[in-house]
């Protein structure tokens, strides 16, 4: 069998922002599968107030989405070479957060939507970021993570009432993982399916408001 090495190269990553760049308020907005930064960035138009600033790195691997042209979407890992493809991304969101220099605003939120949820969810813990809040958007915490880890992050889930991924059986498991490690959390529902809508995004920023 051939044996299998592993070298370290230098990637060009792209991301987008809106905002002031001195923004007491920013939130990293991380894509779902088969995504672009840019599709999340709209669907995250609410938060565009000219006070915060929203900063939606795109995932290194691109691929079509059908077939051999067309719509492209990224991807932030997959099973093949799992512990080294997260290891990459989190390195890559360090890298982002230096390069920003988010370690100056007041309060920096974490978003992640769908596979971005668990990708945010291990930046949040294992990065090098000191997130004031943690929001998990139709996606939940990745098994590799202690869940006791989350215990002094501000975390909410949030979830459609007809998401065909995260199902109530799938959202009682999480609720339970959490309720068991007493990690505190909130739990957002609305009416809809795997997608970012504004009503419940307006329940966030009601509760950010008045924290």
């Amino acid at each position: 069998m051939p044996a299998s090495r592993h070298l370290t190269v230098e990637r060009t990553a792209r991301y987008l922002t809106r905002g002031p760049e001195d923004a007491d308020e920013v939130w990293l907005a991380l894509h779902g599968y088969a995504q672009r930064a840019a599709e999340l960035l709209d669907a995250l138009g609410l938060l565009d107030d000219g006070q915060r600033r929203i900063v939606a790195p795109e995932a290194l691997s691109r691929f079509y989405r059908r077939g051999t042209d067309g719509e492209v979407g990224a991807s932030w890992m997959t099973s093949a070479d799992r512990d080294r493809e997260i290891r990459d991304y989190l390195h890559y969101l360090d890298a982002l957060h230096e390069h920003l220099d988010l370690a100056g605003a007041e309060r920096l939120c974490v978003l992640g939507f769908s596979q971005g949820a668990a990708t945010a969810a291990r930046w949040a813990v294992r990065g090098a970021a000191d997130p004031n809040r943690l929001v998990l958007w139709a996606g939940g915490l990745p098994p590799d993570v202690e869940t006791a880890a989350f215990r002094d992050l501000r975390l909410t889930l949030v979830a459609g009432e007809d998401d065909r991924y995260v199902t109530p059986e799938r959202l009682q498991r999480e609720t339970q993982r959490l309720d068991e490690a007493g990690v505190s959390y909130r739990l957002v529902r609305f009416e809809g399916g795997h997608h970012i809508a504004d009503a419940p995004l307006q329940r966030l920023l009601g509760s950010e408001t008045s924290a």
